[in-house]
């Protein structure tokens, strides 16, 4: 009888290993699945994922990027246990007022990464990892004066559909590029470029994609025809994600030698072959580049640490990679 009762015990525990050998759930959401450059960002979160024998949830859903479907997924994926989240935040006041306070409530460990909540809605968050979007946003306009020392009229290209739909990042880049091209480390957010040291911000400035990058290369088109625009900046990857599409429409659009070629400058994830080439050809002027690989592990190896009881700093900065071409 004793044999029975211990072997029945043996046969419990041994049941309950497999559980514990599955190891912790850890969530990754992007601003959309889509987007390659989240798509780089998980591969690299699950692949350090797996050397703990833990597990890595893509949280968020296919099509353009939008907050509410952001928060629908996270509120979703944070109805399961998980032992933490890495958020890439698409809307502060959205996911800090309709998601977060749940989460926070059920203790699971949050970090940011490649976008930040505002300072306001920080407590919402451990640490964010990844690069100063301010600084990208510098890197961009000092690449723009460059090639044009004394100024000229510039137009930035942006996500979502108008103001209302930034992501906290691109505005702190646009924000940057300003302060930097005015000379003014106090510029306004939000405030177009009016003459200050040079620099003008064309009247249509700034071209909003809604991460579509088609209507993106035809933005670009119309940018590249306009002969009072002098420089194009991207505070994203939406023109080239193509490369093949945008190499034939700047072939295309700048077969006329009488046509303006205005300098266009993009802010990228890694930098491609097919990238590098675009450069090489002249068809792009200058790259800003986020490492994306390694924002995804860092921040499941931080999201890790805090699972463990172990403390992280509050920011842990990536610095950007400048490469400059010709005109």
């Amino acid at each position: 009888m004793k044999q029975t009762t211990f072997l029945a015990l043996i046969f419990m525990l041994t049941a309950a290993m497999p559980t514990l050998a599955q190891g912790r759930v850890f969530g990754f959401a992007g601003k959309s699945i889509d987007d390659p450059n989240f798509a780089t960002a998980f591969h690299g979160f699950e692949d350090e994922a797996r050397k703990n024998d833990d597990r890595a949830i893509n949280i968020g859903e296919q099509g353009p990027e939008h907050f509410r479907k952001q928060g629908d997924a996270l509120s979703k994926a944070a109805a399961q246990p998980l032992n933490g989240i890495a958020v890439s935040v698409t809307n502060s006041d959205w996911l800090a007022d309709k998601v977060m306070p749940a989460i926070v409530a059920k203790h699971i460990p949050v970090v940011t990464f490649d976008s930040d909540f505002e300072p306001k809605h920080s407590k919402f968050r451990t640490s964010y990892i990844g690069p100063d979007n301010f600084e990208i946003g510098r890197d961009l306009a000092k690449l723009a004066k460059q090639f044009l020392p004394h100024g000229g009229t510039v137009s930035f290209m942006t996500g979502g559909q108008h103001l209302g739909r930034q992501n906290p990042n691109l505005t702190d880049r646009m924000t940057g590029a300003r302060q930097e091209l005015s000379g003014n480390s106090a510029h306004p957010k939000n405030q177009p470029l009016n003459g200050i040291n040079g620099w003008t911000e064309a009247s249509d400035s700034p071209s909003y994609t809604n991460d579509d990058d088609q209507l993106a290369i035809r933005q670009t088109k119309m940018a590249v025809l306009n002969p009072k625009i002098d420089v194009l900046i991207a505070v994203g990857h939406w023109p080239i994600v193509d490369e093949s599409a945008f190499r034939t429409m700047m072939v295309s659009a700048t077969a006329d030698p009488k046509t303006g070629k205005p300098i266009v400058i993009v802010a990228v994830g890694a930098i491609s072959p097919e990238k590098r080439a675009l450069i090489d050809d002249q068809l792009v002027q200058g790259y800003v580049s986020l490492n994306f690989d390694q924002m995804g592990r860092l921040a499941y190896q931080n999201l890790n640490k805090l699972a463990n009881g172990e403390k992280i700093p509050e920011r842990i900065s990536q610095a950007n990679v400048i490469l400059k071409g010709n005109r």
